[in-house]
């Protein structure tokens, strides 16, 4: 804008049907209980996520756009339920209530290479227990991985 002050800047904030998603393999026994689940769900800081990694400029994640729920905005963070909420003390509480008081390991198929987002997911699992590993791997084959036959 200094140098040419007749430009238009807009931000315009990112659809919530192009996002970042974690797909669990249910397939793995530690993902078939849902308190595993949720604790993985509930130590994330959704907010912090949104304001480091994307300068406060996006929506919380979920599944279904906001459009086809039949609303005319996405949703806040506290509409989504209580397992989207940041809790690291109930998703420890979670994880040791499934049998993993000593917390949890696995790896996880990312695009490479890792992004901020991941990095940043990584930490804050850290926080409760949960060690991940990185299997780095072309973005196309991670997107389609949620679709192939396990």
């Amino acid at each position: 804008l200094a140098t040419n002050p007749q430009s238009m800047v807009q931000v315009t904030a990112v659809s919530p049907s192009f996002h970042q998603m974690i797909v669990l393999q249910h397939k793995n026994p530690l993902f078939q209980d849902v308190r595993v689940r949720r604790a993985l769900s509930m130590a994330l800081d959704r907010n912090l996520i949104i304001q480091q990694v994307l300068g406060g400029g996006g929506v919380p994640d979920y599944p279904v756009p906001f459009s086809m729920m039949g609303l005319d905005r996405p949703l806040t963070l506290e509409e989504c339920g209580p397992y989207w909420q940041y809790n690291p003390q109930e998703a420890k509480r979670l994880l040791s209530e499934a049998g993993y008081p000593n917390g949890i390991e696995f790896s996880m198929m990312v695009p490479a290479p890792v992004s901020d987002v991941w990095l940043l997911v990584a930490e804050q699992w850290k926080q409760i227990g949960v060690r991940v590993r990185f299997d780095e791997r072309e973005s196309s084959v991670v997107c389609a991985a949620p679709f192939q036959k396990a």
